[in-house]
C-alpha cells in the first residue's frame, strides 16, 4: 500500500469515529428492542381486554 492509500483510508477509517459509531448503535439496539417489548405488551394487553372483560 502506498502513502496515498494510507492515508485515504486513514482519512476515511477514523478508529475514534468508529468507536463512537459502535457505541450508538449498540445504544440504538437497545432501544429497538425496548421499543418492541413495549409494543408487544400493549397488543397482549389489549388482546386480554378484548377477549376476556368485553
Amino acid at each position: 500500500m502506498n502513502r496515498k492509500e494510507k492515508r485515504i483510508n486513514r482519512e476515511i477509517i477514523n478508529p475514534g469515529k468508529t468507536e463512537k459509531l459502535q457505541k450508538d448503535w449498540q445504544g440504538y439496539g437497545k432501544a429497538y428492542a425496548y421499543y418492541g417489548l413495549v409494543v408487544l405488551g400493549i397488543a397482549a394487553v389489549s388482546a386480554i381486554y378484548y377477549i376476556f372483560l368485553k
